[in-house]
């Protein structure tokens, strides 16, 4: 697999219909594999989908054809609203990998670069009170900078395992044993228990990851 262009996607979902609104968007584009993902390269555009948003980490598309319908939940692995907003099908996680992916449905939000993937999901209601429709649909107001990003919890996605994890802090101290200064620093915090300062040096092992020539990429 050639390294791909796809720099990691801080996907924020900032907001939220009410539970079981639904709305439509124009265009939703499809992916059933990595391989177009990575590649940019879609497997197909489908109009006017439904979008039934239960929480920004719950999120269900659907097309009124049935057999379409049908493909899209059983054949892809993610798709795009717009050119940013990436979510990963849960159907097809729960099937190929184990572990804390089986309290998740429909699709989830999925960030990315060529040398790993996760996801953010909590199975708590956040009540923004604004509403996500806005946000799918491009209004820039609806956005915030990455305040829901920091509400979910992370979840990464094991290749080689076919596991996905919820990352705390033993899961990054795991993680960073190949950058034994990242660690030791990491591990000298006062709060290195705390949320905000496992996502701080998450992003900082990404960055180390992606720069470290001795990682393969994710396929």
């Amino acid at each position: 697999m050639k390294p791909t262009h796809i720099a990691l996607i801080l996907l924020t979902l900032s907001a939220f219909i009410s539970s079981n609104a639904k709305a439509q968007t124009d265009t939703i584009y499809i992916y059933e594999s990595w391989e177009a993902i990575f590649d940019s390269e879609p497997d197909a555009m489908l109009l006017n989908p439904t979008i039934d948003a239960y929480t920004p980490f719950d999120i269900d598309f659907n097309i009124n054809e049935s057999s379409m319908n049908q493909a899209l939940h059983n054949e892809t692995v993610a798709l795009t609203v717009g050119d940013s907003i990436w979510m990963l099908n849960t159907h097809w996680l729960n099937k190929n990998f184990k572990g804390d992916c089986r309290r998740m449905d429909h699709w989830v939000p999925l960030y990315f670069s060529a040398k790993i993937a996760f996801v953010t999901w909590t199975d708590y209601q956040i009540g923004l009170g604004r509403a996500l429709l806005g946000g799918l649909l491009g209004d820039p107001y609806l956005f915030a900078d990455e305040s829901q990003f920091d509400n979910g919890d992370i979840y990464i996605i094991d290749f080689d395992d076919a596991r996905v994890y919820k990352l705390d802090h033993k899961a990054l101290s795991k993680l960073l044993e190949p950058y034994r200064d990242l660690k030791v620093r990491y591990e000298s915090m006062k709060d290195y228990k705390k949320r905000h300062i496992i996502r701080t040096f998450f992003m900082e092992y990404i960055n180390r990851l992606n720069d470290d020539p001795n990682v393969p990429f994710i396929i």
